[in-house]
């Protein structure tokens, strides 16, 4: 008779980085009641860490769990009752996306999978892998645009002069070196969060240097109006 007893493994498509997420193991086609498991699962250790592993109900303890090999644990684990059918759930496993990772993929698969039943009789398993993706990581650049936008409106609508308002060209000229800058890390598809959030503290101090740079009204005396010696007194007495 052909051995149709299966160790399958399943988990999500598709991962976010740095996620922590279930792989879990079943067993299909179990055609007559095993009472205790020896599956070992290999995994990608550049792309995952193992976590940890639980029973996927009561009745089933893990007894034992060897994880000191990176990409590699072996779970010995009995049901209580014994266990049969088409399809069921026996091991919920845990793992982490490592720290960094993004936009690859990562397999789990069962290298090895025997059954006992209830006589002490050894089935060996089929074996299944899985291929899961990790998602590449969302960067939020919403508050970094808001501040170029802001800070482009302000630049275009700058006059270059010595009126009161207007402002030194040197100061537009720096503004304008500014915000390029802060435009090459919104459009860097390499940029790090880090790197967004310090592009947006960088162009928030530049807009308020160059709003303080704007040439202010000699009228300082009193707000009249009128600039004449009661102004130049103001700046003699303080």
């Amino acid at each position: 008779e052909t051995n149709s007893l299966t160790a399958i493994v399943a988990a999500n498509d598709n991962v976010a980085p740095g996620a922590t997420f279930t792989a879990a193991v079943s067993l299909d086609s179990v055609t007559q009641s095993v009472y205790a498991q020896d599956i070992t699962l290999s995994y990608d250790s550049s792309v995952f860490d193992y976590v940890s592993v639980a029973g996927a109900n009561s009745n089933i303890q893990v007894l034992r769990e060897d994880k000191d090999t990176p990409g590699k644990v072996r779970i010995i684990s009995v049901n209580i009752g014994g266990l049969a059918g088409a399809s069921t759930a026996v091991l919920n496993i845990s793992f982490k996306v490592k720290s960094g990772v993004q936009n690859t993929t990562g397999t789990i698969a069962v290298t090895q999978a025997t059954t006992g039943g209830a006589d002490g009789t050894v089935t060996t398993a089929l074996l299944s892998s899985k291929t899961i993706s990790v998602d590449a990581i969302q960067l939020d650049k919403t508050a970094l645009n808001t501040a170029i936008t802001n800070a482009q409106t302000l630049y275009n609508t700058a006059v270059v002069g010595i009126k009161p308002g207007q402002y030194p060209q040197l100061a537009k000229d720096a503004f304008n070196v500014a915000i390029n800058a802060a435009i090459a890390i919104r459009d860097n598809t390499n940029s790090t969060q880090v790197q967004v959030d310090s592009a947006l503290a960088a162009l928030t101090s530049a807009t308020d240097t160059f709003k303080a740079m704007a040439y202010k009204s000699p009228d300082i005396s009193g707000n009249d109006g009128v600039t004449d010696i009661g102004d130049l007194s103001t700046v003699v007495t303080y």
